[in-house]
């Protein structure tokens, strides 16, 4: 006997981007980018502060990596801000499809 399908509404045979109208790696990407240059850090020193590789700081700014919450973390304290700090900086409006 198969197993009922869950009903998804966006399908399981979308493309990722149509997936998932908000994309909160990319957004987060983003965020990590503007807050690193206002502060005028360098992605090198960025991954120094953050214990993290640079290549992962350059792909997530991207869009081309995800950032696990540990990493995230280690961001926003690199960056002196806090994990709910670093958050407010790239969660959606509530105006936004799918906020």
């Amino acid at each position: 006997m198969s197993k009922p399908s869950v009903a998804r509404p966006w399908g399981d045979s979308a493309p990722r981007a149509e997936r998932h109208p908000i994309d909160l790696s990319a957004r987060l990407g983003s965020a990590v980018r503007r807050l690193r240059d206002q502060q005028g850090v360098s992605q090198e020193e960025l991954a120094d502060r953050a214990q993290l590789d640079r290549t992962f700081i350059s792909m997530l700014e991207r869009g081309k990596r995800r950032a696990t919450l540990e990493s995230a973390q280690a961001i926003a304290a690199a960056l002196g801000l806090s994990f709910s700090e670093l958050v407010r900086e790239f969660e959606p409006s509530p105006d936004e499809p799918g906020a």
